[in-house]
C-alpha cells in the first residue's frame, strides 16, 4: 500500500511539473500579448489622424444658456435700433423737405429783394428830384406867407378905418388862412416825401428790415442743415451697428450650441491635428474595440470653427485636447455612444 501511494505521488508530481511550466508559459505570453496590445493601441491612436470623439451637447449646458441669453439681448437691441433708424429716416425726410422749401423761399426772397432794390434805385432818383422841386415850392409859398401877413395888417387897418365891414374882413382873413393851411399841408407832404426818399435809399429802413428777415431765414436753413448732417451721421452709425448685430446673431445661430436648442443633432469633437482629414460629406465609421470590424454609420454634415476643449477620450493619454466640433448625420444613433468614430476610411481597412 505504501509502495502504491508513493508511485501515485511520483506520477502526479511528474504530471504537475509540465502543467505548471505550460501555465507559466501561457501566462507569460498572455502578459506579453497584453503589453504588446497596449503598446500597439497607444501607438495606433497616437499616430492615427482620422478619429473623432462623439460630443454630447445637453440643452441645459451652461454655454447654451449663456448663448440664448445673449441672443435674446442682441435681438432686442437690434429691434430697438431698427425702430430708431426707421424713425430717424422718416424724420430726415421731413427735415430735407422743410429745408428744400426754405431754400426755394430764400431764392424767391433774393429775387424779390433784388427787384425791390432795383426799383428803389429808380424811384429814389425821381423822388429826390421831386423833393427838390417841393422844397423850391415851399420856399415860394413861404415868401407868399410874408405877403399874407402884410395883407392881414392892411385888412385890420381898413377895418379900423371903417373902410370895410367886419364880415368882409372875416371873409378876407379866411381866404388868407387857407393859404397858411396850404403851406402847412405842403410842409407835411415835404416831410413825407423826404421819408419816402430815405426809404428808397439802399441802406435805409425797409432794406434793414429785409436783411433782418433774410438773416432769420438763413439761420433756419443752417439749423436744418446741421440737424440733417447730424441725423445722417447717426443713421450711418445705426446702420453699422445693425449690420454688426446681424452678423453676430448669424454667427451665434450657426453655433453648435444654438443648433442643439432647436432640434436633436449629433456632434463630434475633432482635434486640430486631425482636421486636415475632415470635410463635409466625408463618411463616418464605427468600429468594434475602437479599431476593427468597422461599418459606415453616417457622414459629416457641417464643420464648425469655434474652438472647443475637452479631455482626451483615451484614458492612457491624460491630457486636454483643443479643436472644434463637427455635426454628424448618423444612420445608426447608437454610434453616438461610441468612444471614438473614424472619418473618411476604416482605420485598419477592416
Amino acid at each position: 500500500m505504501k509502495i502504491l501511494s508513493a508511485r501515485v505521488f511520483r506520477g502526479a508530481h511528474q504530471l504537475a511539473v509540465p502543467m505548471y511550466r505550460a501555465a507559466a508559459v501561457v501566462t507569460l505570453y498572455a502578459i506579453l500579448a497584453f503589453v504588446a496590445s497596449y503598446g500597439f493601441v497607444q501607438i495606433f491612436f497616437a499616430l492615427n489622424t482620422s478619429w473623432v470623439a462623439p460630443f454630447i451637447v445637453a440643452p441645459t449646458n451652461d454655454k447654451i444658456l449663456d448663448l440664448t441669453a445673449k441672443l435674446v439681448t442682441s435681438q432686442q437691441n437690434m429691434t430697438a435700433l431698427v425702430l430708431d433708424r426707421d424713425r430717424l429716416r422718416d424724420s430726415l425726410g421731413d427735415l430735407k423737405k422743410s429745408k428744400a422749401s426754405l431754400d426755394l423761399l430764400d431764392q424767391k426772397f433774393q429775387t424779390a429783394l433784388y427787384l425791390q432794390s432795383s426799383a428803389n434805385v429808380v424811384d429814389a432818383s425821381e423822388l429826390k428830384n421831386l423833393n427838390m422841386q417841393k422844397t423850391e415850392d415851399m420856399a415860394a409859398t413861404l415868401r407868399i406867407l410874408d405877403e399874407v401877413k402884410e395883407i392881414e395888417a392892411k385888412i385890420d387897418k381898413d377895418l379900423g378905418a371903417g373902410l370895410i365891414t367886419k364880415g368882409d374882413a372875416a371873409i378876407a382873413k379866411t381866404e388868407l388862412r387857407e393859404t397858411r393851411n396850404t403851406y402847412t399841408d405842403g410842409r407835411i407832404a415835404e416831410v413825407l416825401l423826404r421819408d419816402n426818399v430815405r426809404q428808397k435809399t439802399p441802406d435805409y429802413g425797409s432794406t434793414v428790415d429785409a436783411l433782418s428777415k433774410e438773416a432769420e431765414l438763413k439761420s433756419d436753413i443752417v439749423q436744418l442743415s446741421i440737424q440733417i448732417t447730424s441725423g445722417e451721421e447717426q443713421l450711418r452709425s445705426d446702420e453699422v451697428q445693425i449690420a454688426q448685430l446681424r452678423a453676430a446673431i448669424a454667427t451665434a445661430q450657426n453655433s453648435p450650441y444654438f443648433l442643439a436648442t432647436k432640434h436633436d443633432v449629433r456632434f463630434a469633437f475633432i482635434p486640430y491635428e486631425n482636421q486636415a482629414k475632415v470635410h463635409e460629406g466625408a463618411e463616418v465609421y464605427s468600429c468594434y474595440l475602437s479599431m476593427i470590424l468597422c461599418r459606415n454609420v453616417g457622414t459629416v454634415q457641417q464643420i464648425f470653427t469655434d474652438e472647443e476643449k475637452t479631455n482626451n477620450p483615451f484614458p492612457f493619454f491624460k491630457s486636454e485636447l483643443r479643436g472644434s466640433l463637427i455635426q454628424l448625420s448618423l444612420t445608426e444613433e447608437e454610434a453616438a455612444k461610441d468612444k471614438v468614430l473614424f472619418v473618411r476610411r476604416k482605420p485598419l481597412w477592416i
